[in-house]
Protein backbone atom coordinates (compact mmCIF):
# COMPACT_ATOMS: atom_id res chain seq x y z
CA UNK A 1 0.00 0.00 0.00
CA UNK A 2 0.99 3.56 -1.17
CA UNK A 3 0.49 7.10 0.34
CA UNK A 4 0.91 10.09 -1.73
CA UNK A 5 2.46 13.43 0.22
CA UNK A 6 0.87 16.12 0.13
CA UNK A 7 3.89 18.20 -0.45
CA UNK A 8 5.89 16.68 -3.16
CA UNK A 9 2.94 14.82 -4.88
CA UNK A 10 4.81 12.04 -5.16
CA UNK A 11 3.89 8.10 -3.62
CA UNK A 12 5.69 6.42 -1.03
CA UNK A 13 4.96 2.85 1.12
CA UNK A 14 3.22 3.39 3.59
CA UNK A 15 5.34 2.87 6.14
CA UNK A 16 6.80 4.53 9.31
CA UNK A 17 10.68 5.01 6.86
CA UNK A 18 8.46 7.47 4.23
CA UNK A 19 5.82 8.76 6.87
CA UNK A 20 5.97 10.07 10.98
CA UNK A 21 2.61 8.15 11.38
CA UNK A 22 -1.04 7.02 9.96
CA UNK A 23 -2.31 10.50 9.95
CA UNK A 24 0.95 12.49 8.92
CA UNK A 25 0.20 14.50 5.17
CA UNK A 26 3.96 15.01 4.23
CA UNK A 27 6.80 12.54 3.58
CA UNK A 28 10.08 12.50 5.78
CA UNK A 29 11.81 13.73 2.85
CA UNK A 30 9.64 16.71 3.22
CA UNK A 31 10.68 17.47 6.22
CA UNK A 32 10.35 21.33 5.47
CA UNK A 33 6.48 20.86 5.76
CA UNK A 34 6.17 20.16 8.93
CA UNK A 35 9.28 22.90 10.08
CA UNK A 36 7.21 26.05 12.44
CA UNK A 37 7.81 29.76 11.44
CA UNK A 38 10.46 30.28 13.95
CA UNK A 39 12.38 27.01 12.77
CA UNK A 40 11.89 28.46 9.25
CA UNK A 41 13.62 31.90 10.64
CA UNK A 42 15.99 30.42 12.08
CA UNK A 43 17.34 28.20 9.05
CA UNK A 44 17.29 31.35 6.80
CA UNK A 45 19.42 33.22 9.50
CA UNK A 46 21.75 30.74 9.12
CA UNK A 47 21.46 30.13 5.60
CA UNK A 48 20.15 26.20 5.33
CA UNK A 49 18.09 25.56 2.64
CA UNK A 50 14.55 24.21 4.08
CA UNK A 51 14.94 21.29 1.37
CA UNK A 52 18.01 20.30 3.26
CA UNK A 53 14.84 19.16 6.24
CA UNK A 54 14.66 15.48 6.82
CA UNK A 55 11.47 14.48 9.01
CA UNK A 56 13.06 12.46 12.06
CA UNK A 57 10.09 12.03 14.07
CA UNK A 58 9.94 8.93 16.13
CA UNK A 59 13.17 7.86 14.43
CA UNK A 60 16.59 7.04 16.56
CA UNK A 61 19.34 8.96 15.94
CA UNK A 62 21.41 5.81 13.99
CA UNK A 63 18.58 5.10 11.57
CA UNK A 64 17.78 9.03 10.69
CA UNK A 65 22.02 9.72 10.15
CA UNK A 66 21.41 6.50 7.88
CA UNK A 67 18.54 7.90 5.52
CA UNK A 68 19.42 11.72 5.83
CA UNK A 69 23.10 10.42 4.62
CA UNK A 70 21.48 8.56 1.75
CA UNK A 71 19.63 11.72 0.64
CA UNK A 72 22.10 14.39 1.33
CA UNK A 73 20.21 15.98 4.21
CA UNK A 74 21.43 17.73 6.77
CA UNK A 75 19.15 18.55 9.67
CA UNK A 76 16.06 16.77 11.08
CA UNK A 77 12.89 18.37 12.23
CA UNK A 78 10.43 16.97 14.65
CA UNK A 79 13.52 15.04 17.08
CA UNK A 80 12.92 14.78 20.42
CA UNK A 81 13.15 17.90 22.06
CA UNK A 82 16.43 19.09 23.44
CA UNK A 83 17.49 19.18 27.25
CA UNK A 84 18.03 22.72 27.52
CA UNK A 85 15.17 24.04 26.02
CA UNK A 86 13.32 21.45 24.15
CA UNK A 87 14.52 22.17 20.88
CA UNK A 88 13.27 19.59 18.40
CA UNK A 89 15.87 20.60 15.35
CA UNK A 90 18.35 18.08 14.88
CA UNK A 91 21.90 18.50 12.99
CA UNK A 92 23.01 15.21 11.26
CA UNK A 93 25.32 14.83 13.66
CA UNK A 94 22.72 14.67 16.31
CA UNK A 95 23.28 17.70 17.71
CA UNK A 96 20.83 20.67 18.35
CA UNK A 97 22.00 23.46 16.41
CA UNK A 98 19.62 26.21 18.36
CA UNK A 99 22.02 25.38 21.38
CA UNK A 100 25.36 25.11 20.00
CA UNK A 101 24.69 27.21 16.51
CA UNK A 102 28.76 26.34 15.95
CA UNK A 103 27.40 22.92 14.89
CA UNK A 104 26.25 24.32 11.96
CA UNK A 105 29.07 25.34 10.55
CA UNK A 106 30.80 22.21 11.54
CA UNK A 107 28.47 19.95 9.54
CA UNK A 108 28.28 22.93 6.07
CA UNK A 109 31.83 22.28 6.53
CA UNK A 110 31.44 19.13 4.72
CA UNK A 111 30.03 21.17 2.02
CA UNK A 112 33.37 23.74 1.84
CA UNK A 113 36.05 23.52 -1.39
CA UNK A 114 34.05 20.87 -3.09
CA UNK A 115 32.90 20.35 -6.95
CA UNK A 116 29.91 21.03 -8.24
CA UNK A 117 28.84 19.14 -10.84
CA UNK A 118 26.27 18.73 -13.80
CA UNK A 119 25.72 15.06 -14.61
CA UNK A 120 24.01 13.79 -17.62
CA UNK A 121 22.23 10.73 -18.89
CA UNK A 122 21.65 9.96 -22.52
CA UNK A 123 19.69 7.07 -22.20
CA UNK A 124 16.80 9.33 -19.84
CA UNK A 125 17.69 13.03 -21.20
CA UNK A 126 17.67 14.02 -17.20
CA UNK A 127 20.31 15.93 -15.68
CA UNK A 128 21.94 16.11 -12.38
CA UNK A 129 23.31 18.61 -9.66
CA UNK A 130 25.26 17.41 -7.01
CA UNK A 131 28.52 18.19 -4.86
CA UNK A 132 31.82 15.68 -4.68
CA UNK A 133 35.49 15.86 -3.94
CA UNK A 134 36.36 13.34 -6.43
CA UNK A 135 34.89 13.97 -10.14
CA UNK A 136 36.27 10.84 -11.39
CA UNK A 137 34.97 9.02 -7.97
CA UNK A 138 31.76 9.94 -8.20
CA UNK A 139 30.90 9.86 -11.77
CA UNK A 140 31.61 5.57 -11.22
CA UNK A 141 29.36 5.83 -7.75
CA UNK A 142 26.73 7.17 -9.52
CA UNK A 143 26.63 4.49 -12.24
CA UNK A 144 28.16 1.77 -9.84
CA UNK A 145 25.18 1.99 -7.44
CA UNK A 146 22.54 3.01 -10.49
CA UNK A 147 21.62 6.30 -8.70
CA UNK A 148 17.98 7.17 -9.69
CA UNK A 149 17.69 3.71 -11.64
CA UNK A 150 20.16 5.11 -14.11
CA UNK A 151 23.64 3.53 -15.10
CA UNK A 152 24.47 5.94 -17.65
CA UNK A 153 25.99 9.05 -16.08
CA UNK A 154 28.30 11.39 -17.74
CA UNK A 155 29.42 14.14 -15.42
CA UNK A 156 29.79 17.16 -18.34
CA UNK A 157 30.79 20.20 -16.39
CA UNK A 158 32.00 20.46 -12.93
CA UNK A 159 33.92 23.43 -10.87
CA UNK A 160 35.10 24.25 -7.25
CA UNK A 161 33.62 26.07 -4.85
CA UNK A 162 33.78 27.70 -1.15
CA UNK A 163 30.41 26.10 0.32
CA UNK A 164 29.31 24.29 -2.72
CA UNK A 165 26.49 22.47 -1.11
CA UNK A 166 24.71 26.30 -1.04
CA UNK A 167 25.22 26.44 -4.34
CA UNK A 168 24.19 23.15 -5.18
CA UNK A 169 20.75 24.60 -3.30
CA UNK A 170 20.78 27.19 -5.28
CA UNK A 171 21.27 25.87 -8.74
CA UNK A 172 18.81 22.92 -7.81
CA UNK A 173 16.22 25.44 -6.41
CA UNK A 174 16.39 27.15 -10.21
CA UNK A 175 15.28 23.96 -11.17
CA UNK A 176 12.84 22.85 -8.92
CA UNK A 177 10.11 22.77 -11.43
CA UNK A 178 11.67 20.09 -13.16
CA UNK A 179 12.54 17.90 -10.42
CA UNK A 180 11.69 14.40 -10.93
CA UNK A 181 11.60 12.20 -8.13
CA UNK A 182 13.10 8.29 -8.90
CA UNK A 183 12.89 5.33 -6.82
CA UNK A 184 16.16 3.02 -6.60
CA UNK A 185 17.87 0.63 -4.46
CA UNK A 186 20.70 1.71 -1.82
CA UNK A 187 22.47 -0.46 0.84
CA UNK A 188 19.35 -2.80 -0.04
CA UNK A 189 16.86 -0.46 0.83
CA UNK A 190 14.17 1.70 -1.66
CA UNK A 191 15.17 5.13 -1.39
CA UNK A 192 14.22 8.08 -3.96
CA UNK A 193 16.39 10.18 -6.03
CA UNK A 194 15.95 14.09 -4.86
CA UNK A 195 18.60 15.52 -7.32
CA UNK A 196 17.75 14.74 -10.94
CA UNK A 197 15.64 17.13 -13.46
CA UNK A 198 13.73 16.94 -16.24
CA UNK A 199 14.66 20.03 -18.31
CA UNK A 200 17.05 20.29 -21.37
CA UNK A 201 20.99 20.64 -21.09
CA UNK A 202 21.16 24.18 -22.21
CA UNK A 203 18.99 25.59 -19.07
CA UNK A 204 21.10 23.48 -16.49
CA UNK A 205 24.29 24.32 -17.94
CA UNK A 206 23.32 28.05 -18.55
CA UNK A 207 22.78 28.02 -14.37
CA UNK A 208 25.76 26.39 -13.62
CA UNK A 209 27.93 28.69 -15.76
CA UNK A 210 26.28 31.71 -13.95
CA UNK A 211 27.65 30.76 -10.38
CA UNK A 212 30.87 29.57 -12.32
CA UNK A 213 31.53 33.46 -13.63
CA UNK A 214 30.25 34.86 -9.80
CA UNK A 215 33.28 32.43 -8.29
CA UNK A 216 35.77 33.95 -10.23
Amino acid sequence: MTRKCINCKIEFPNSIDYFRNETAEACRQCGDYYLTTSQRQFLENHQIYVKQVFDVFGLQKKNYQQKMNAIDKIIGVGANPCRAFGHTLKMLSGHCPQCNTHHIEFTLRWFDNKFVYLAFSQKTQLIKIGVTDNIIKRELSLNDTNYGNINDWKILKSNLFKKAGQVEAKIQKELIRHRVYRKFIKDYKIVYSSEIFNCDLETANSILDKYIASNL
